[in-house]
């Protein structure tokens, strides 16, 4: 996802859920959750994208942490647990 800008980045947070590494620019959001040169690769600038690309592909063929250990990483985004969460915080109210 070497976007120029985006917010989020829902087919990142996707890939992930997977527990497949992703490539995001620095210019997205998801940038934050991407822990670089284990989860992912951060694109920090246009001129560098094969060179990025090449490290996507080395760190899919030889991975830093499975797919569950990433998938683990990013579980704060599943729907249900970001709803737990939200009516425990209303109930604290």
């Amino acid at each position: 996802m070497p976007s120029r800008y985006e917010p989020f980045g829902l087919a990142a947070a996707e890939v992930q859920a997977m527990g497949i590494p992703v490539l995001v620019s620095e210019n997205t959001g998801y940038a934050e959750l991407v822990l670089p040169g284990r989860s992912g690769i951060i694109l920090k600038n246009q001129e560098d994208i094969k060179e990025d690309f090449t490290k996507l592909q080395y760190l899919i063929e030889n991975p830093a942490m499975s797919p569950s250990e990433i998938r683990e990483q990013i579980s704060h985004l599943d729907n249900d647990i970001i709803i737990k969460n939200i009516i425990n915080k209303f109930i604290k109210i």
